[in-house]
């Protein structure tokens, strides 16, 4: 049975028939080489020995006598579906300053199974660490020039999807009034009135 494969969350390929090795005349014709799957399982992996025929070796030497068969089950690998999939994407934030905490806002399509991780570093630069990530977003409160945030999201059955977004605070417009005052001649200032 030939070994075979998909793509996570495919239907599964139609399965090649089995070969069969050299028998005499027609005496094997009878035989239903058509493969199938023994498991059900979906998540990305190689499952050994699940690509197999209807009949067992020990089934097909009772049957037919003259013959010593062995039966050779293929493997079935699932591959990881594309980052692409995991449907990732980054929001930034760009506002004016109100005193509470901002970040990027980070969204997949896939979020069962997937864990998002975010750092303030670069991961295609050289002072990058593995350790630079972490699955709290960094946030700013403070005005501040934009800030990238890197988000990387991870599924075992997905490739790894990257994405990047920046946080920008901008100052708050104050203005203070001082309001118009007045006195007779003579008279004291007034007590003016806080602006």
């Amino acid at each position: 049975v030939a070994d075979d494969e998909k793509v996570y969350g495919e239907n599964d390929p139609e399965f090649e028939d089995a070969e069969i090795s050299e028998y005499i005349g027609e005496e094997l014709d009878g035989i239903d080489l058509s493969v199938s799957r023994t498991n059900e399982d979906e998540d990305v992996d190689v499952y050994e020995d699940v690509l197999t025929i209807g009949q067992t070796a020990a089934q097909l030497n009772a049957l037919y006598t003259n013959y010593s068969f062995t039966v050779e089950n293929g493997d079935f690998e699932i591959k990881a579906a594309s980052a692409e999939d995991l449907g990732l994407t980054a929001t930034p934030y760009n506002n004016v300053y109100d005193g509470q905490p901002h970040s990027i806002t980070a969204t997949v399509s896939v979020s069962d199974g997937t864990t998002l991780y975010y750092s303030t570093v670069d991961p295609e630069s050289d002072d990058f660490e593995e350790s630079n990530w972490s699955t709290t977003a960094p946030t700013w409160t403070n005005v501040t020039a934009a800030q990238t945030v890197y988000v990387k999201a991870e599924n075992a059955n997905y490739e790894t999807a990257y994405a990047d977004a920046t946080v920008t605070i901008t100052k708050k417009a104050v203005t203070i009034t001082v309001a118009d005052d007045e006195k007779v001649y003579g008279e004291n200032d007034p007590e003016f009135e806080d602006a």
